[in-house]
């Protein structure tokens, strides 16, 4: 929906009261027909954990996990993002255990007067 709304935004904005919605480039633009099954979004997750092995192991937990995200969302907008942070979230825990309650990194200053 969101999309379809920005599609038509983008159209007035450009031609005005001229503007005409091609319904090729209006389906096109706002994923009407797209269907991304889970399988797929396995595969993606896969696909971009794999780009990223050696950093991940070499930060762990430290690794900037919306990279991943962020690249699937990049390469396939219409994948279910609530699926998708799951499997990310499932494939961290699987690769590398538990996320630590602490490791001292993130604590923060405490105020002493």
């Amino acid at each position: 929906m969101e999309e379809g709304i920005n599609f038509v935004k983008a159209g007035l904005v450009k031609d005005g009261d001229k503007f005409v919605i091609d319904q090729v480039t209006f389906d096109k633009e706002t994923g009407v027909g797209i269907v991304i099954t889970e399988a797929d979004t396995i595969k993606l997750v896969d696909d971009e954990f794999a780009k990223h092995k050696a950093d991940i192991e070499e930060k762990k937990y430290d690794f900037q996990f919306n990279k991943i995200l962020f690249g699937i969302k990049e390469t396939c907008k219409w994948v279910d993002s609530k699926l998708l942070m799951k499997l990310i979230a499932d494939k961290q825990v699987a690769l590398l255990g538990e996320k630590p309650k602490s490791d001292g990194k993130r604590e923060g200053k405490q105020n002493v007067k």
